[in-house]
């Protein structure tokens, strides 16, 4: 049969020259305090690494998810460009063109309740001149004059009674709508290239 397992002891009691009980038992608690705070030292330091590492993903995603949504933007804003172009050019232009008597109608009711008794011109461009008459009443309770006015471009009409006068500028509105959405693409075109 073999012989049985002999272990070596480690009991400091039978080693001589051991320290006394009362040293080892400081020994102890020294060891027992300095591998405790040992180990709150390495969890602080891996609980602060860790919440790092997440910081860092985080603001890596955020940034990711700014970049996809500027792209995303600025993708469906170049898409739409030539649409509101179109609009603004095509579309606005027959608007303008259908909104231009109900506007000149309101004015003109405007200067006429205003100027009752005397009489109101309504310079237009020698192109709009025939369109305009044809769309007033043949007769008024006012005193009107439709007149053509060689400085005057098409969709430029100007009231006038006395010294008092207003303009409908058609052409110039568009143009002012046309520059608006030019400077947004504009701007929105610079920004997308500096994120």
């Amino acid at each position: 049969m073999p012989s049985p397992l002999k272990l070596e002891e480690f009991d400091l009691g039978n080693v001589r020259g051991a320290p006394s009980p009362a040293f080892t038992e400081a020994d102890r608690q020294s060891a027992f305090e300095q591998g405790y705070r040992s180990g709150w030292d390495d969890h602080a330091t891996e609980a602060a690494n860790s919440e790092r590492a997440l910081s860092d993903d985080l603001e890596r995603n955020l940034r990711d998810l700014a970049f996809t949504y500027h792209e995303a933007k600025d993708h469906l804003l170049r898409s739409l460009e030539p649409l509101i172009h179109d609009i603004v050019g095509q579309v606005l232009p027959e608007i303008a063109k259908n909104s231009l008597p109900p506007i000149v109608a309101e004015r003109l009711d405007g200067f006429a309740r205003l100027h009752l008794n005397q009489p109101i011109e309504l310079a237009v461009s020698a192109q709009d001149h025939d369109a305009v008459q044809a769309l007033l009443p043949p007769k008024t309770l006012f005193p009107l004059n439709v007149v053509k006015d060689p400085s005057m471009k098409h969709g430029q009409i100007r009231l006038r009674s006395g010294k008092l006068g207003c303009d409908i500028d058609m052409p110039a509105l568009l143009s002012d709508i046309q520059g608006a959405v030019d400077d947004f693409f504009t701007l929105t075109t610079r920004k997308q290239a500096h994120v």
